[in-house]
């Protein structure tokens, strides 16, 4: 029983890519190698026996590299598909902004700057949100007031909002004191 399970796990498993490629490459040359060709190297008599099994070997191989190579090109696209849907998300995040964080991310912009230091607990809240949403991070450093917090503004959100000034404008009539 133990023998099976052994036998199937290794016909189930994953044919590396290198194998693939050097039983791709070797079983195509013998089966388009001339028959002098087979004959130099002692071949052609088992070549004449087995050409099934070696074509076999080959539609294999050439399966795998195809089935390898579709896998690869499906990640690389899944990837690219997630990464624009999270931009998305982020960018339609700072087309939400309250008027607090409206407040906390207009001096970036304004003064130019990538960190600030947030001292308030109304600002710190809204601070800590807009970081849990990926716009604003809090740095590596030692802090030494338990009350001021600094936080950084992430490279994308800095240039999105260099770009679109009016989403950190205050809005008339919505301004919290």
């Amino acid at each position: 029983m133990n023998d099976w399970a052994k036998f199937y796990e290794i016909i189930t498993k994953p044919l590396p890519i290198a194998s693939s490629l050097f039983l791709f490459v070797a079983t195509l040359f013998l089966l388009l190698a001339s028959d002098r060709m087979l004959a130099k190297l002692g071949l052609s008599a088992a070549i004449t026996d087995y050409r099934g099994l070696v074509g076999l070997g080959f539609i294999i191989a050439a399966t795998w590299i195809v089935v390898t190579a579709l896998i690869w090109f499906a990640k690389r696209c899944h990837q690219a598909w997630s990464a624009h849907q999270a931009e998305e998300k982020r960018r339609r995040r700072l087309h939400a902004l309250t008027a607090d964080e409206r407040r906390i991310l207009s001096p970036y912009i304004e003064d130019e700057v990538r960190s600030r230091i947030l001292h308030s607990a109304p600002d710190l809240g809204a601070a800590q949100g807009l970081a849990d949403d990926g716009i604003l991070y809090r740095p590596d450093v030692l802090r030494r007031e338990q009350i001021a917090v600094a936080y950084n503004i992430q490279e994308w959100a800095l240039a999105y909002l260099r770009k679109n000034k009016g989403l950190v404008a205050p809005s008339i009539g919505t301004e919290t004191s």
